[in-house]
């Protein structure tokens, strides 16, 4: 890869609506295909519309990066160089099959496990968020404002993904540390619209709502922030594991932590520390 990212970008950034186009496509005709979904072993929801999707973009990558290692939800890993892909075909699968409008597809990459870029793309909002590594972060191609949020935990609004709304999902063992450690935060849950159907979609709201001053999630996937955080610090947020410690894109389970404002973002890990 010649790293030339802000052209990768940029050719993304007019490749995934086409994508959209046909995922929004195969929901139209869905009623009409009793196999259109199916629960997976881990109780989610996967549609013939997450692998077309991550189909597309895999051969976009293929075609171009023939040597990069591809990380998706839906397909094997596909491993080569320390240039990493990691896609989301359909972020909020279960929003997107009930004809929501709150998903998204996701596609970051990182080099040595260090963002370098991320795009996301809202099909039924047609709305575009990305960013490379130094060049900033823009929404259907405006700069975003960096930084902002509030630096008191006690007056600010985390979004927590609400456990209680899929808890055949959230009852494996794996959860149950970071469960503990979130019920100790000093703060009532704030639930952003939309923010349980897609965490993509949340890092949306926090965004653009100046009312949202941080977001965390006690078991995200490699796929739901492989973008976000290239976008993130573009923003100039903090980002951190529950643990206080840097995110590892290798790992399945990745319990983040991102804020736009740094004083809020340690208040929020010394009260995450007081439960690990």
């Amino acid at each position: 890869m010649g790293a030339n990212y802000k052209n990768i970008c940029m050719e993304l950034e007019t490749f995934l609506p086409t994508v959209g186009k046909q995922v929004m496509k195969l929901r139209q005709n869905a009623e009409l295909d009793p196999d259109f979904s199916r629960i997976k072993a881990d109780k989610s929801i996967v549609t013939k519309a997450d692998g077309i999707s991550e189909d597309l973009i895999r051969e976009w990558i293929q075609e171009r990066f023939p040597d990069d290692t591809i990380c998706g939800e839906e397909r094997a890993k596909k491993v080569g160089g320390s240039h990493t892909w990691i896609v989301d075909p359909i972020d909020g699968t279960h929003n997107f099959s009930h004809r929501g409008a709150m998903f998204s597809i996701s596609v970051g990459l990182t080099h040595n496990n260090i963002p370098k870029l991320g795009v996301l793309f809202f099909p039924a909002e047609n709305i575009t968020v990305s960013a490379i590594e130094g060049g900033g972060a823009f929404i259907n191609g405006k700069a975003l404002a960096v930084g902002g949020g509030r630096n008191l935990l006690s007056e600010a609004q985390v979004f927590m993904v609400e456990t209680s709304l899929d808890e055949a999902y959230f009852s494996h063992p794996r959860f149950a540390k970071t469960i503990s450690q979130q019920a100790l935060l000093p703060i009532k849950h704030w639930a952003i619209e939309g923010g349980d159907a897609s965490f993509t979609y949340a890092f949306l709201q926090l965004i653009t709502q100046e009312s949202i001053d941080a977001m965390m999630h006690l078991g995200a996937t490699p796929y739901d922030v492989g973008a976000i955080c290239a976008i993130a610090q573009e923003l100039g947020y903090s980002v951190a594991g529950y643990d206080g410690g840097g995110i590892d894109f290798a790992k399945d389970m990745i319990p983040i932590v991102i804020s736009k404002n740094i004083e809020l973002h340690g208040q929020i890990l010394k009260a995450l520390a007081q439960g690990s």
